[in-house]
């Protein structure tokens, strides 16, 4: 029997969160033969393993893996790799879904490559609601050049093909934390059709104490490196056209910011040491200057001129509010 989507979970230490998340993966409109969910445990030392075997022993299609602490993009590749969905959604442990949802999303989808949807983020000061236009359909290219730096990178606001996946050998970067920024740009320039739903589906707990919100010398380094994978791989691809590199370019040199913001919040020898890996990056002026953004084409001139010395530029030019100049 065709099962529809897989859902994979990936655990670590999410006591608190781990039960409304997968009860909320069995609040759905089709038969659970149609569909199964894979909790692949990260290594926990909490007890996130006792909440999802017990939530799942309820349920002939639950199943458990485990793992040693390798990080969510370990946990999202091997479950992935036990997934047997017509479509794949990653979906993160302390988050949760729309009752009811799949029906909706497998209509939308219809059998293209990529579904992308809204969200509902949950902050402690309330909610706010990430939508991406009406319903549509583009190609990954087309699906680019219209968010550019804008883009909604995180992986739980797509439902992906399986087999598009697997045939284009796409994969998470193991222990790269900001895994998601560096795995949409290649999926979406890998993708021929992706249908985009006005509808939000995936609900977002913004909460202190995730890894997104700690304070890490990682973080920053990490982003590097998966920007420095972005444009290694475009590079890497033929015929892409002016617009679309300028797109990928404005993506980039917008996680690049954030990066140096990031890294201004690390002790002075966490900051010297991310100035020198910025410094080998001989790439970064070049992606700079031929972004669209005026902010990011004036960081790239002094760069030329301060090399490795981002962080103080980007710091520098927020003074003077030209984050919003577009050329």
């Amino acid at each position: 029997m065709s099962i529809y989507i897989s859902i994979i979970v990936p655990v670590y230490n999410v006591e608190q969160y781990l039960k409304k998340c997968l009860n909320s993966l069995w609040q759905q409109n089709i038969p659970e033969s149609k569909f199964e969910v894979i909790v692949v445990n990260d290594g926990s030392t909490d007890g996130s393993p006792t909440i999802a075997q017990e939530v799942l022993s309820k349920h002939k299609n639950g199943y458990y893996l485990t793992q040693h602490n390798l990080g969510v993009s370990e946990a999202r590749n091997t479950g992935l790799q036990s997934a047997r969905g017509e479509y794949i959604w990653f979906v993160d442990s302390d988050d949760w879904i729309s009752s009811n949802c799949f029906e909706d999303m497998l209509r939308a989808v219809g059998g293209q490559d990529l579904l992308a949807f809204g969200a509902v983020c949950h902050l402690p000061t309330g909610e706010r609601v990430i939508t991406i236009g009406e319903d549509s359909v583009l190609s990954g290219a087309e699906y680019m050049c219209r968010f550019r730096d804008k883009l909604e990178a995180c992986v739980p606001f797509f439902l992906f093909k399986r087999t598009f996946l697997l045939s284009n050998s796409l994969s998470f970067v193991p222990g790269l934390l900001h895994e998601d920024s560096e795995f949409m740009p290649r999926t979406l320039l890998k993708a021929s059709r992706i249908v985009i739903s006005s509808n939000a589906y995936y609900h977002r707990l913004v909460r202190p104490g995730s890894i997104m919100r700690t304070i890490s010398p990682k973080r920053p380094s990490d982003i590097l490196k998966g920007m420095s994978n972005v444009y290694q791989f475009y590079r890497r691809q033929n015929a892409l056209s002016f617009t679309l590199i300028k797109s990928l370019n404005d993506f980039i040199s917008n996680n690049l910011n954030y990066a140096c913001k990031l890294s201004r919040q690390t002790d002075s020898e966490d900051q010297k040491a991310f100035r020198l890996k910025l410094a080998d990056e001989k790439w970064l002026s070049n992606v700079l200057l031929n972004s669209s953004r005026l902010k990011y084409k004036v960081e790239g001139i002094l760069l030329l001129l301060f090399p490795g010395h981002l962080p103080e530029i980007h710091r520098f030019l927020m003074l003077f509010n030209i984050k919003h100049w577009t050329s």
